[in-house]
């Protein structure tokens, strides 16, 4: 192999591995500001997030994922019974509107305007997490309080929320 096809290869392999390690940050972590925010409703309707004076959870999920399928219950009810005073996003990462609306309807889930869509992953891949579920709780000035992998029960979601309201 020549000397020039040596260093082609290192230099390639270097970005390589530089490009990996930029992406295998946190994304947005704990004490950061929440980024904005753009997805779309079922209907195709763009909505936008912000922070809007108190606590914010967004939980990134996906159809297939059974520890997203285990803690929706929760998180459903835990959106219904704090909708006056947490502002709670359900946000699919990879389905469409009819296979989205077709779950909650088979599962009997409330499906409001707190279920949204990313099918392009774009505000996914601003957290940049490792998989789904994946839930951040903000306090009411957008600062990221807590970032959790994993399901989570009515219970800790409440507590993650209860610490975030403090701040």
């Amino acid at each position: 192999m020549s000397r020039t096809a040596v260093c082609t290869i290192t230099t390639v392999l270097v970005l390589a591995a530089l490009t990996a390690a930029a992406l295998a940050g946190t994304g947005t972590a704990v004490g950061d500001t929440l980024p904005t925010i753009t997805a779309s409703d079922p209907d195709g309707n763009t909505v936008n997030i912000t922070a809007a004076g108190k606590p914010m959870v967004l939980n990134f999920w996906r159809l297939g994922c059974p520890y997203c399928h285990e803690e929706m219950p929760d998180l459903m009810q835990f959106a219904a019974d704090y909708r006056q005073t947490v502002d709670f996003y359900s946000i699919d990462v990879t389905d469409n509107g009819n296979d989205v609306r077709n779950y909650f309807n088979q599962y009997g889930f409330s499906f409001d305007n707190t279920v949204l869509l990313n099918g392009d992953m774009s505000v996914w891949r601003l957290f940049r997490s490792q998989g789904v579920p994946l839930t951040v709780v903000a306090d009411r000035n957008g600062i990221v309080r807590h970032r959790v992998i994993g399901a989570l029960t009515y219970a800790e979601l409440e507590n993650y929320v209860a610490d975030a309201d403090q701040y």
